[in-house]
């Protein structure tokens, strides 16, 4: 049962980040198309690499807790759970 949490905690970030590169490729896209011009780009980036961190720290945290209630703590998963908290922590202050 663990593993398939573990191959869900794994796909789900590896999504996202499949998904955040072609939004960032469509953003790219739509700023070459009015040449540079779009003022509203670094606001639209901000967000949705924001989105993205709190979806991995989401993922990740719903992933320790079904491993902390069957096996106790797993120091793998508190590391990458203060890493997304602290990225998502930069990204707002």
């Amino acid at each position: 049962m663990t593993m398939k949490h573990h191959e869900v905690s794994c796909a789900v970030p590896q999504a996202s980040v499949v998904l955040s590169t072609a939004a960032k490729y469509t953003l790219s896209v739509i700023d070459a198309t009015l040449e540079g011009r779009w003022a509203g780009k670094g606001t639209y980036v901000f967000y949705l690499e924001l989105v993205t961190d709190m979806l991995h720290l989401f993922v990740y945290l719903i992933f320790f807790i079904i491993v902390f209630a069957n096996y106790g703590l797993p120091l793998h998963l508190v590391r990458c759970c203060m890493l997304f908290h602290y990225l998502v922590l930069d990204r707002l202050y």
